[in-house]
């Protein structure tokens, strides 16, 4: 119950932003809004995908902090990746590499995964078990990613420090 009821915040503040819906004066825009909320909370209930995966309450506060570190990984592979190419005889060094995930959650594998594809420069191929295998675009950008920061930085975004 507490998911769905969550979930269901969510879906009104996701609504509300994406419609720019910040006043309640038009009545059937509105109307639509709710239907909308009602009918993927159906959907979602019906399909049983209201849990703690679909809605990881665990993240809860933790997701800042987190997202704040991943917006600065991103800008800072934004530059490096600019460098290699605007450069006049690029040296590129691509590689794929094994990164060991030492998640506890099947969602905190998934994170990492994505967080790893967000940052420019590398893209996660292919995840088995506890490794993920990544293509990156050059052998400082793989670095960053075999030193385990963000796997540790995931791993303490789960609630497991």
């Amino acid at each position: 119950m507490k998911y769905t009821l969550v979930l269901a915040l969510n879906l009104v503040a996701a609504w509300m932003i994406w419609s720019g819906m910040v006043s309640v004066s038009n009545s059937f825009v509105l109307f639509l809004g709710g239907l909308s909320v009602l009918l993927s909370l159906w959907v979602c209930i019906r399909m049983k995908i209201d849990d703690d995966e679909s809605v990881p309450l665990h993240f809860s506060w933790r997701i800042i902090p987190y997202g704040i570190y991943l917006i600065g990984e991103i800008i800072t592979s934004n530059i490096a990746v600019a460098k290699i190419v605007l450069s006049r005889k690029p040296k590129l060094q691509r590689n794929m590499i094994v990164v060991h995930a030492n998640q506890k959650t099947e969602i905190g594998n998934v994170v990492l995964a994505n967080s790893v594809t967000l940052t420019p420069g590398t893209v996660s191929v292919n995840m088995h078990d506890k490794e993920i295998l990544v293509h990156a675009l050059d052998f400082a950008g793989a670095e960053e990613d075999l030193s385990g920061e963000m796997a540790r930085r995931v791993s303490k975004l789960e609630g497991n420090s």
